[in-house]
């Protein structure tokens, strides 16, 4: 999912566009590390096949425990593609 290869391309989005309920087209398997209650919302931060951490928020209080196996789900447009040097990539 991501790199860290000088010459990639980075895939960044913003965690409020991630979703453990809504069913979006696109969607990656993780692994709950962390739950960070914040109030309002809760950060559930998940580890992906490749190591990467990645931080989801869910609105209310989380029913999900750490270990879970989960899906993460997105929608393309809302992925923002970076290259080596930082600067944006528009497809």
């Amino acid at each position: 999912m991501f790199t860290d290869q000088p010459s990639a391309l980075t895939a960044c989005i913003r965690l409020e566009n991630l979703s453990l309920k809504d069913r979006k087209s696109h969607k990656f398997s993780a692994t709950i590390w962390t739950i960070d209650f914040l109030g309002a919302t809760t950060n559930v931060n998940v580890k992906t096949s490749d190591g990467q951490l990645v931080s989801v928020t869910v609105f209310g209080s989380s029913s999900y425990d750490v270990g879970a196996q989960v899906e993460v789900y997105y929608d393309p447009k809302d992925v923002f593609l970076f290259d080596a040097s930082g600067a944006r990539v528009t497809p």
